[in-house]
């Protein structure tokens, strides 16, 4: 018996492979920057993911063929993938917290799907942050296991509960981490 996967694939690696490169590439940018830039950068990306995500709520995500949308958004993919790759070594976001709002807001993508979509490419997009930082020593390997059987027990958990929770619940709880994280990360960039 065959399962009929959900997940567009094809969208994945045009998304993907872009972020992989420009995430082993980030890893240049990340050791030659103060880290007081780095949490300003990451304050600044999250106010505009915030932005993004807000967008959700006013723009529903339009229904289409994998193919059609492949052709239609395709350099808007790329440009995902790179700006994802980039920010996922440089700020060690994984790349999913800004692939979400971006499909959503540039591509018209419905919320589950995006999920979906951004939780596959931040896969790409983690590896190659280890791979590349991992040459410069910047990898606390033990934290990383504990929050990494962490994340899997949570993103397991999601996956379960995805089904029952709307899409308006889902971008109300991205939005009040996003501001959260924004909050916490001003505060650290100037009185830290």
């Amino acid at each position: 018996m065959k399962v009929k996967s959900n997940i567009p694939w094809s969208i994945t690696k045009v998304i993907g492979i872009p972020g992989f490169i420009t995430a082993l590439l980030a890893v240049q940018i990340y050791v030659i920057l103060p880290p007081a830039i780095l949490v300003f950068i990451y304050a600044a990306v999250m106010f505009i993911c915030l932005d993004l995500v807000s967008y959700a709520e006013y723009g529903r995500g339009i229904r289409m063929k994998v193919s059609k949308r492949l052709k239609k958004y395709y350099v808007k993919y790329i440009v995902i993938g790179i700006v994802a790759g980039l920010l996922a070594s440089l700020l060690g976001i994984g790349g999913g917290i800004v692939i979400y709002p971006m499909l959503i807001k540039m591509a018209q993508h419905e919320t589950k799907e995006a999920l979906k979509i951004s939780v596959i490419v931040m896969v790409s997009t983690s590896l190659a942050g280890i791979i590349g930082h991992s040459a410069y020593g910047n990898i606390p390997y033990v934290t990383g296991i504990y929050l990494g059987i962490g994340a899997i027990i949570g993103s397991f958990l999601a996956n379960i509960s995805q089904d029952y929770i709307s899409e308006k619940t889902i971008n109300k709880w991205i939005k009040i981490c996003l501001l959260d994280m924004c909050i916490i990360m001003l505060f650290k960039a100037f009185f830290v």
